[in-house]
């Protein structure tokens, strides 16, 4: 499977450029909309600590919380992208034969080039926290790349299901959009969470992301090795559920 990928790999490439251009075009704001909405994640969150506090240990409140946001919002794209991928690409499925998990990758793949420019805000808060003793950088800061690649697996394993659901259901991106809106207070963006929220992939995923970036520290071998463990099977059951599934997408398009 990965070698169907590979073959068609510029095809995956012109997709990707396809959907940011697209995006952007005629877009007034352009490019900023990359920086706008992690910012209006974080206003939310600032509102929400007015009247809350939350532990974050010696970390200040607005890096903690960007730390989550970034990756919750590449997430989020992701999904609702991904989700409408087939269905908003009918004309080019049913011309020619490619693989069709293009279409979810290519939506990823775009959302991610997002988050790899929103992350340059957050190189520029911990820089400033960091002049003034507040944050620093650490050793473990070498270990995200890893954390990165197993949520993108994750994402991309869910995106390639809801593509396939959305395009016999059409009614599938409606239920994601609602389950991600609320989605937000189950996950550990604006305030800590463990327990048993700890069933939602995106908590381990984020407090990882928080202890290699604002503690400074290595992550619970144990969680890394849930989050691998989810990643890694939610991506095969995905790509192995779209190819069965395959056959059956001329007949719902």
């Amino acid at each position: 499977m990965i070698e169907r990928i590979v073959q068609h790999r510029y095809l995956l490439w012109m997709l990707i450029w396809r959907d940011i251009r697209i995006r952007y075009k005629q877009s007034v704001m352009g490019l900023a909309w990359v920086f706008f909405m992690p910012c209006l994640y974080v206003g939310a969150g600032l509102v929400i600590s007015r009247v809350a506090t939350f532990d974050t240990g010696n970390i200040p409140y607005p890096l903690f919380m960007l730390i989550g946001v970034l990756p919750w919002t590449f997430f989020v794209s992701s999904l609702k992208f991904g989700t409408n991928s087939l269905a908003s690409n009918i004309n080019l499925v049913t011309k020619i034969y490619f693989p069709r998990e293009v279409f979810p990758f290519s939506a990823v793949g775009a959302c991610f080039a997002d988050f790899l420019v929103a992350c340059l805000l957050l190189v520029g808060v911990m820089v400033f926290y960091s002049l003034q003793g507040q944050a620093f950088f650490s050793f473990w800061v070498l270990f995200v790349p890893i954390i990165v690649i197993f949520q993108i697996l994750f994402t991309a394993g869910l995106s390639l299901l809801l593509a396939m659901a959305n395009l016999f259901f059409r009614d599938t991106k409606y239920i994601v959009d609602g389950i991600l809106t609320i989605g937000v207070f189950a996950t550990p963006v604006y305030y800590p969470l463990h327990g048993m929220f700890l069933l939602n992939p995106m908590t381990p995923i984020l407090n990882i992301y928080r202890d290699l970036l604002a503690y400074g520290r290595a992550p619970a071998w144990d969680t890394v090795s849930y989050v691998a463990a989810i990643s890694l099977c939610t991506f095969f059951i995905g790509w192995i559920s779209f190819r069965r599934s395959e056959f059956l997408f001329a007949e719902y398009i």
